[in-house]
């Protein structure tokens, strides 16, 4: 396919090392013929959130390219209301759609889009909502949210809206991604080829609860706040995690604050699978300014910095907030050591992400979890496996980092709420295996603070100025 598809042998990578070996020719190769349905009904389509969820996992799903080469894009015929990221308002929904599609292509690819149930009968389909896809499906997948819960699974489901007076994203963000995560499990699973593969489908559909990082969805969460000041927040790194951070900020409605992008790295075509505000035409900028472009036309203000975080530690350090979306333990352990009021942390592995909260010296800061000593970290207490490498690659899927960077916003929100959220001192840490095992394998786990930890020094607690505000 030549140098513009380099990105088809990460592609190549990942499927070894979720099948166990590599994916055969032939078998990609009659993925075409099997195109993707992605559809939405009249009733989802005309609101904010329906068409928030369409645009995610359009974004999540293009994104697969040789795993889903093929995608058909069946929407009412509406038009696109103020407030999607990534979507231009007024313009036909399903077109819109279509053409976000093609531009995430590099070009004279082979990924093709388009509009309407084109086919006579599709083999997997996403549905948003509950109504019956518009074409014979044999796999179909359903999903839908409602502020802060996601539905996603085989059987249709059906959210009512909460009525709230500030459009709440989250819940329509992390359903997209978990819905473009069974999606993947079917083509993955159907690449298979007998080998056996770590891999399992819901057989249910279940309700995640975003509020308490549970499977039941039992509360819908408290209503988000006419007006929700975030502050100054740098998000260090804006590549797979720190993207989807960007672009989860952007959907927020009535927020204010600043936002410090930092970042010293270019766009190359291999990003082009994970970075969620990224587009085919964006190779060769910095991932700064593509970043930016999705906080433009919202009220909170942008701060570029083609910089590593540490490097730039003077000027970000008028942050006293940073979502981290870097990729190793030693930039977490900079960063920590810079001494911020709160750090929320996305990491990836292969299918599996996590999320910590670390607000004050409360409870282990970012070293204590990812130590530079070749000692074991403190064990977790919840999931019964240590969960802390030193480095954490980002993950090669761009729903599982999307994942992690949506849930580092929702606890952000939370804090900014004055909410207690289960992620706390004591239990700082949530993980989710976004393609093995079930959802109620996901868990929230208890750590302690690392008693030779820079953390726990007196020296430390001086310098940390924020220790004694209320």
């Amino acid at each position: 396919m030549g140098e513009s598809f380099e990105h088809v042998s990460r592609a190549g990578l990942l499927a070894a090392e979720v099948l166990g070996h590599a994916p055969a020719a032939e078998r990609l190769a009659g993925l075409p013929g099997e195109p993707v349905l992605l559809a939405i009904g009249a009733a989802e389509a005309a609101t904010r959130r329906g068409q928030l969820l369409l645009a995610t996992a359009a974004n999540l799903l293009g994104r697969l390219f040789v795993f889903a080469p093929a995608i058909d894009v069946d929407a009412a015929p509406v038009s696109v209301v103020p407030g999607v990221p990534g979507l231009r308002a007024g313009r036909p929904l399903g077109a819109e759609v279509q053409t976000f599609l093609e531009s995430l292509s590099p070009p004279a690819s082979p990924f093709r889009y388009r509009a309407g149930a084109a086919a006579v009968s599709y083999r997997t389909a996403l549905v948003i909502g509950d109504r019956p896809p518009p074409a014979p499906v044999r796999d179909a997948v359903f999903v839908g949210a409602d502020a802060w819960r996601a539905a996603v699974g085989p059987e249709p489901v059906s959210l009512p809206a909460g009525g709230e007076d500030v459009f709440n994203p989250l819940g329509a963000l992390v359903a997209a991604a978990l819905g473009a995560a069974e999606i993947a499990k079917r083509i993955f699973l159907r690449l298979a080829e007998g080998h056996p593969a770590t891999i399992t489908p819901l057989e249910r559909s279940v309700t995640w609860d975003l509020w308490q990082h549970r499977f039941d969805g039992t509360t819908a969460g408290p209503a988000l706040p006419r007006r929700l000041d975030l502050g100054r927040i740098a998000v260090a790194g804006v590549g797979a995690i720190g993207s989807a951070a960007t672009l989860a900020l952007a959907a927020l409605e009535d927020v204010t604050g600043t936002v410090e992008l930092v970042d010293d790295d270019t766009l190359s075509v291999t990003n082009l699978e994970r970075v969620v505000t990224a587009r085919a035409a964006d190779v060769g900028r910095r991932k700064v300014d593509v970043a930016a472009r999705a906080l433009r036309g919202t009220s909170l203000g942008t701060v570029r910095m083609a910089a590593r975080f540490a490097i730039h530690a003077p000027a970000a350090s008028a942050a006293e907030t940073i979502l981290v979306g870097v990729d190793s333990g030693a930039a977490r352990r900079r960063i920590m050591n810079l001494l911020p009021h709160a750090v929320y942390n996305g990491g990836t592995q292969g299918s599996e992400l996590l999320v910590s909260r670390h607000v004050g010296l409360e409870g282990p800061c970012l070293e204590c979890l990812y130590p530079e000593s070749t000692g074991a970290p403190p064990a977790a207490q919840e999931c019964g496996r240590a969960v802390v490498v030193d480095e954490l690659p980002e993950a090669t899927i761009g729903f599982v980092s999307a994942l992690a960077g949506f849930l580092m916003v929702a606890e952000l929100v939370k804090d900014r709420m004055g909410g207690a959220g289960p992620l706390d001192a004591a239990r700082p840490v949530a993980r989710l295996d976004a393609l093995g095992g079930t959802p109620e394998a996901s868990c929230v786990e208890a750590y302690r603070p690392r008693r030779d930890c820079f953390c726990q020094s007196p020296e430390t607690r001086r310098r940390a100025r924020w220790t004694r505000r209320a």
